[in-house]
């Protein structure tokens, strides 16, 4: 069951105290269990997979242990294979990958893992520094790694003979590398390591080695090659323009508890790991709240509709787009323009439907219809009532409504960022 899905039952138990859905309630009674019981926790947590995220998940276990000397917690690295065929057999606590479980496992193995998402990391492909190139084609760089070009004066470099560093198959890393950068393309033989700083040492080491290594584990010895002239950056990955990224995942065999439920909630809501100067950033990853899209298991790239508490403007995809009235909140709830959140998503404007004389607006998004009246504290969902902690209210001309209600009805995704008072949906 996928991680969001868990968030969204969680968001939803918690409409009547948090401002978004999910601050407090359910959620909040959980956390403040942990706290209750930081100083009695211990135990031992065993976590295996991804090399790419490993630099982050070490340093984030030191300071967890730290705060909790009865806990001890072991990481190891393997690839994200490896983790993920661990995790789903119960030989480790959590599995670290960078591929979803739905890439790497069989569906009746997948389905049993929980998906928790810490962050996003890019891949690049590096070279030695004196190879005299920068930049690549994807078909230079295809062409590269599949053995026809092996030189590299063939692509504007000197003329030196090209080395290829690859990862073994149980490599994450190299599944994203080969599915985004090479299109699916079966690399070449070459010289194989099981560990991203290998690789690194190894490219850094070698005249004319070229090889691919999370953004992570990037410090100067190695040269990032841009892709068709885009580099790999954090603002061209959070829009997708750079393509070559994964999200880094923690899996649970089921819904976590005791002292792995606490670390991963650490990992995934302390400011000290997500907090805009917590490990995530400081160790090369990206945030998944920095992010403008989301993509599934099987590629496909949605854009993340953004909306901000006393902010005019929205965005799209990280485009930005202008609204007469701001987002606000009001009995604990986060009001939204409709028009502008249903049209975000992709509703056609013609499926957004207002009765002046019944003052309701009519929503209508694949299979969902919603019917929501002004000041009443119920709306129409495919035809049955459903209640409604705030009701909607014209301002300023406006359909504003309680959104995390309405993105449910609509079957929407959707996250409350506290931090910046933002919702985030998709």
């Amino acid at each position: 069951m996928p991680f969001s899905s868990i968030m969204r039952l969680l968001l939803a138990g918690a409409v009547l105290l948090a401002p978004f859905a999910g601050s407090v309630g359910a959620k909040a009674a959980e956390k403040a269990e942990t706290v209750r019981t930081a100083a009695e926790l211990s135990g031992k947590i065993t976590l295996a997979g991804s090399t790419a995220m490993q630099p982050l998940v070490e340093e984030a276990a030191k300071r967890f242990m730290a705060k909790h000397p009865k806990v001890q917690i072991t990481v190891q690295g393997g690839g994200s294979g490896t983790g993920l065929s661990q995790v789903a057999q119960g030989s480790v606590d959590i599995g670290n990958s960078d591929l979803y479980a739905e890439e790497k496992l069989k569906p009746e193995q997948a389905k049993d893992l929980v998906d928790h998402q810490v962050a996003v990391v890019a891949m690049a492909a590096v070279a030695h520094p004196d190879v005299g190139v920068d930049n690549l084609t994807k078909k230079q760089l295809i062409d590269i790694f599949t053995g026809k070009i092996t030189n590299w004066k063939d692509v504007g470099g000197k003329n030196q003979k090209i080395v290829l560093v690859n990862r073994p198959a149980s490599s994450g890393t190299r599944a994203t590398f080969k599915k985004y950068a090479l299109d699916g393309a079966e690399e070449a033989s070459g010289i194989e390591e099981d560990s991203s700083g290998t690789v690194r040492k190894i490219v850094a080491e070698t005249p004319g080695a070229i090889g691919y290594l999370a953004l992570s584990y990037l410090d100067g010895s190695v040269k990032a090659l841009k892709i068709d002239g885009v580099a790999p950056t954090k603002e061209n990955v959070v829009t997708n323009r750079y393509k070559v990224w994964a999200y880094q995942h923690m899996y649970t065999k089921g819904k976590p508890t005791g002292v792995v439920a606490a670390f991963l909630d650490f990992m995934l809501n302390d400011p000290e790991v997500q907090g805009p100067s917590g490990l995530v950033v400081k160790s090369g990853y990206i945030p998944t709240t920095d992010m403008h899209v989301m993509r599934d298991h099987a590629g496909n790239v949605k854009k993340i509709v953004v909306f901000q508490v006393g902010s005019q403007t929205y965005t799209v995809g990280g485009e930005r787009y202008s609204m007469e009235t701001a987002p606000f909140i009001d009995q604990n709830r986060t009001f939204v323009p409709i028009s502008f959140a249903a049209t975000a998503l992709g509703v056609p404007k013609n499926n957004i439907v207002w009765e002046p004389k019944a003052k309701t607006v009519t929503i209508t998004k694949g299979n969902q219809k919603v019917v929501i009246k002004i000041d009443a504290r119920t709306m129409s969902v495919n035809g049955v009532n459903r209640p409604l902690d705030a009701p909607a209210k014209i301002v300023k001309g406006r359909t504003m409504v309680p959104i995390a209600q309405v993105a449910e009805a609509l079957d929407v995704e959707y996250k409350w960022v506290p931090e910046t008072k933002s919702v985030r949906f998709w």
